[in-house]
């Protein structure tokens, strides 16, 4: 939140050939929105985006609120950008809090962005996230009451967007109204600490947001980052919001805002950021903050407050860890245990295969591969003579199977996928099917490269699931399908 001692200053608006440029392709794409991507986005869930060892913290606070206090069962999806901002020690953390998280920077590799920093982000994961419904949330917003139901309101079903006032509002004399080639409105600018958004039904709106972020450049020296953006692409869009009635209040800790019904709601911590170490902010008023404060002490006790990479690698370690990666898929036999098919991948993570507790991460240091996570438990294996193609310690044992899966059930399992991904099959044909050719072979592997390969389509990872659980009723011996511990979404 600023307040009017700290609002920046009017930069000079941009020449008047650029300004009119800008413009014309704002009402360009108004005009000529892209059509939205049916089939590609699904269900409901929150968004939050957060890196570094301060939102971290707070991501902790405010998650933990949601899971442990409201009983919020909405999937949720933390953004950041890259291994520095978060690392696999502090997703295996966040995991704990059935929490899926999400490297824009991988992201961005497939979909490239012009610009992608810490404002420009919360656009970006509002797009590609695989939820079609979406409440985005502040990682400082503490949650008074479950905001689920703000998907079931009346004002939702009315506009597919629900904002919320600002304390400030954008002056009259700003440059950003001609930039944006729309007269100045006397109304309340948004507080973005939260919004719901109904992707199917504000795709256009959500098009110019993106366009204006990634020149950012050009549009936050008038705005108050990008939270101006968001009201700003509405406007010009024509389409429709819903805002409670109520204005927004400012507290010590930050912004409070009600919901619809005047009830207290959300609790924007804009000045007084949660600390893993030294002295919070504290007031009678802000709810939950008892168990907020249990919630920090318990990330003390599991977590250093420093976001964790593995040593340094010397060039003989980077050659060693390129030969696993080019592998990608492995398989870990370990005595008295089920083998464990582990997929491999780059930034030290681990796709498929991972476990919450002793497998998150992996790297090569000095000839021996360690596998591990957040518990003080590691797998130490050294490497074969002939080097790269094997890895073992005692009777452990982990190597390279970049088959796994593709056996002739498991080709015809992903073959069956592809064409429910095409839309040539139905999901309830597909599951059928999947479900009679795991009675017929083992398909644990090939529902494993299915979880990978499909990441992001959101109808193959329900259909596998599917035909998993129908396997599973059918005979409960059967250790047919995916692991059950967690396979993080890549």
């Amino acid at each position: 939140m600023m307040t009017d001692a700290n609002v920046p200053p009017i930069e000079p608006p941009p020449d008047a050939t650029q300004t009119a440029s800008v413009s014309r392709r704002l009402a360009d794409l108004a005009a000529s929105p892209p059509s939205y991507p049916a089939g590609r986005f699904d269900g409901r869930g929150i968004v939050m985006c957060a890196g570094g060892a301060r939102m971290l913290t707070c991501a902790w606070v405010a998650i933990s609120v949601l899971r442990r206090v409201l009983n919020c069962s909405l999937p949720i999806e933390l953004w950041h950008l890259g291994p520095r901002e978060l690392g696999p020690t502090e997703a295996a953390l966040l995991r704990t809090l059935d929490v899926d998280v999400v490297d824009a920077l991988e992201r961005a590799a497939a979909k490239p962005a012009r610009t992608l920093g810490g404002w420009e982000l919360k656009a970006f994961a509002l797009a590609e996230t695989r939820f079609e419904q979406v409440l985005m949330l502040d990682a400082d917003n503490v949650a008074v009451s479950d905001p689920a139901t703000l998907f079931d309101s009346e004002e939702f079903a009315a506009t597919g967007m629900l904002v919320w006032p600002d304390l400030l509002a954008l002056s009259p004399d700003n440059p950003i109204w001609a930039l944006c080639g729309v007269p100045y409105r006397s109304e309340p600018s948004w507080e973005s600490g939260q919004m719901v958004v109904d992707k199917s039904r504000c795709w256009p709106a959500l098009q110019l947001v993106l366009g204006m972020n990634e020149r950012s450049d050009l549009f936050y020296p008038h705005t108050h980052g990008d939270k101006d953006t968001f009201h700003l692409a509405w406007i010009v869009a024509g389409a429709a919001w819903s805002m409670p009635a109520h204005p927004a209040r400012a507290t010590t800790t930050g912004i409070f805002q009600r919901g619809f019904d005047g009830a207290l709601l959300f609790q924007h911590r804009t000045h007084a950021k949660w600390r893993l170490t030294g002295r919070n902010v504290l007031a009678d008023e802000f709810r939950h903050q008892d168990a907020c404060l249990g919630f920090l002490a318990e990330l003390r006790e599991r977590w250093s407050g420093s976001i964790h990479a593995p040593p340094v690698a010397s060039a003989a370690d980077a050659r060693a860890e390129g030969l696993v990666l080019g592998a990608r898929w492995h398989r870990l036999r370990r005595p008295g245990e089920s083998d464990r098919l582990l997929e491999l991948l780059d930034g030290n993570r681990i796709g498929v295969g991972a476990a919450r507790a002793d497998m998150l991460r992996w790297h090569v240091r000095g000839a021996t591969l360690v596998i591990d996570g957040v518990e003080d438990t590691a797998v130490r294996l050294e490497a074969h003579a002939a080097g790269g193609d094997g890895w073992s310690h005692g009777t452990a044992e982990l190597f390279a199977q970049p088959d796994a899966g593709r056996d002739a059930h498991g080709l015809i399992a992903g073959e069956v996928l592809a064409r429910l991904a095409g839309g040539a099959v139905t999901e309830d044909d597909a599951v059928t099917t999947l479900a009679t050719l795991a009675q017929l072979g083992d398909l644990e592997d090939a529902f494993g490269r299915a979880r990978s390969d499909w990441a992001h389509t959101p109808v193959v990872l329900r259909a596998v699931e599917r035909a998993r659980r129908r396997v599973g009723l059918r005979n409960p011996a059967s250790h047919v399908g995916m692991p059950t511990d967690y396979e993080p979404l890549r």
